[in-house]
C-alpha cells in the first residue's frame, strides 16, 4: 500500500508500506500519483521506502515502466524527488539503478525522513521566484 499526502505546500510525502499492498491498491497508487502530477507544479516528492521492507519485484518493474512511460509528465510537475532508505545497501543498489535509468529530476537518497524534509524545505525555499525549466 502508498500513500500520497502534502507535508508543506508543494511537497508531498509518498509512504510506501510492504504490507496490505496489493495489484489494485498498487494501481490506485499509480493513478493518484499521475493525477498528483497532472495537477501540480514545482513539486517536490519525498518517497518514503522505510515501511516497504520489501517490496516484490513485480511492483518494482510496474514503478519503473510507469516512470519511464510518464518521464514528461513527472519533468513537467516535479523539480526534485528524495528517497528515504534506511538500509545503507538498498540506498546503494537504489542509486545504482538510477545510474542505469535516470530518473527525470534531479534526486537525493537519504537515510532519515527527517534530514529529507528538511532538504525538500531548503530546496523549495531556495527556488522561490526562480522559474523554472526543465527541457534547457
Amino acid at each position: 500500500m502508498a500513500t500520497i499526502s502534502e507535508y508543506q505546500k508543494d511537497i508531498f510525502e509518498v509512504t510506501i508500506h510492504s504490507e496490505g499492498l496489493s495489484d489494485q491498491s498498487f494501481a490506485e497508487f499509480l493513478i493518484q500519483l499521475e493525477e498528483l502530477y497532472q495537477t501540480r507544479k514545482n513539486i517536490i516528492l519525498v518517497v518514503d521506502a522505510t515501511k516497504a521492507l520489501h517490496l516484490p519485484t513485480p511492483y518494482r518493474q510496474r514503478m519503473g515502466n510507469w516512470m519511464a512511460q510518464n518521464k514528461s509528465l513527472i519533468r513537467d510537475s516535479c523539480v526534485f524527488q528524495i528517497y528515504v532508505v534506511h538500509s545503507p545497501l538498498v540506498r546503494f543498489v537504489l542509486q545504482g539503478i538510477f545510474l542505469i535509468q535516470k530518473p527525470p529530476v534531479s534526486f537525493k537518497t537519504m537515510s532519515h525522513k527527517g534530514d529529507a524534509r528538511k532538504l525538500a524545505v531548503e530546496i523549495m525555499e531556495s527556488l522561490q521566484g526562480v522559474p523554472l525549466d526543465h527541457h534547457m
